[in-house]
């Protein structure tokens, strides 16, 4: 996505626009998302607990990388730019 003027534009989702109609899932943590301040960004999105910490889901990634022989990358992806 990129962000120009304080207004989000541009957002793609796999290499494509997204579909303001399409419903997506989200992960995020139940830190972010209990609080109140950034409910706006929910709106009425249903919700599902899982009870799986992102720790876990770090530890698991990096296991099935080793597993299947992939590097971790460090590099930026500059998923998010800023226009002019």
């Amino acid at each position: 996505m990129t962000i120009k003027d304080k207004k989000v534009m541009n957002i793609m989702m796999g290499g494509k626009e997204i579909d303001e109609q399409a419903e997506y899932t989200m992960v995020t943590s139940d830190y972010y998302a209990n609080n109140p301040a950034k409910s706006w960004f929910y709106g009425q999105a249903k919700r599902k607990d899982t009870n799986y910490l992102i720790r876990d889901a770090i530890i698991d990634y990096v296991k099935i990388m080793k597993k299947n022989g992939k590097p971790l990358g460090t590099q930026l992806e500059n998923r998010i730019t800023f226009g002019n």
